[in-house]
């Protein structure tokens, strides 16, 4: 085992063996979210995001920080690569609430190829990102330890959706649409998430500008100083969630 494997399976807190395999790979994914935050303050402060292996290394694993979509999945796809995965990035678009024009290329994802089978990991979204690994299939419910997905495959292109079900069997099944329906409202977010949180990973402006008032919408746009940025900023609060969604996942697995 190499160096940097080993201090990157400390770093996530990984105790056991690995290989290429669907385990290892479901494993060291759902540890990577646990461990390692999704962190974008050098984005907004004057500070050069470098994405060489060593800086990447020196950033989230000796320095215990986290980052966004590039170093998380770039320190992920070396790592991959070294327990024997045949793996590599792939650019995606983040299109939220039916934007006007389509977005570029701006995410970086991974492609893992394990015994015949395609798989999509992606350690770097924020509080969306996947939790396990997923197969690179259309129209199929994926289940993760913190959601269902499912891709579209339209043409060239593949679209991943994160949604709520209604289990078949659900004996409240008109209630839980009424459900889905108020927490999506524009209102529900607005008031919930946006004027809580001061905005959330996921939420489009423009879905929820009309649930909002003058003041909370200046103050989500407001500009903020680097040095007040660098003194308040703080990693993206997900290692508590995570811990506990690794934590009744291995339970159930170990069961």
């Amino acid at each position: 085992m190499t160096p940097f494997l080993t201090a990157y399976l400390a770093r996530t807190g990984w105790q056991q063996p690995v290989s290429a395999d669907i385990a290892t790979l479901r494993g060291l994914h759902l540890h990577h979210n646990s461990a390692v935050p999704f962190e974008n303050i050098d984005v907004v402060l004057p500070r050069e995001i470098q994405l060489d292996e060593q800086s990447l290394v020196d950033k989230l694993v000796t320095a215990r920080r986290g980052g966004y979509c590039f170093e998380q999945n770039g320190l992920f796809e070396r790592a991959l690569r070294e327990v024997g995965f045949h793996v590599r990035s792939l650019l995606g678009r983040v299109v939220l609430a039916n934007p006007a024009q389509m977005p570029p290329r701006t995410h970086r994802l991974l492609l893992v190829e394990l015994e015949g089978e395609r798989w999509i990991a992606d350690v770097g979204f924020g509080g969306q990102t996947l939790t396990a690994p997923i197969r690179l299939v259309a129209e199929e419910e994926q289940a993760t330890p913190h959601g269902l997905y499912r891709l579209i495959n339209d043409g060239c292109d593949w679209v991943l959706q994160l949604y709520y079900v209604i289990p078949a069997k659900a004996t409240q099944a008109k209630l839980a649409q009424e459900f889905i329906e108020l927490a999506t409202s524009p209102e529900i977010q607005a008031e919930g998430i946006v004027k809580q949180f001061n905005w959330y990973p996921g939420i489009d402006a423009k879905y929820v500008k009309g649930a909002l008032d003058d003041a909370t919408w200046q103050k989500l746009f407001a500009e903020i100083s680097p040095e007040t940025l660098a003194e308040n900023g703080k990693s993206f609060p997900l290692k508590p969630y995570f811990d506990a969604i690794k934590e009744g996942y291995e339970s159930q697995v170990s069961n």
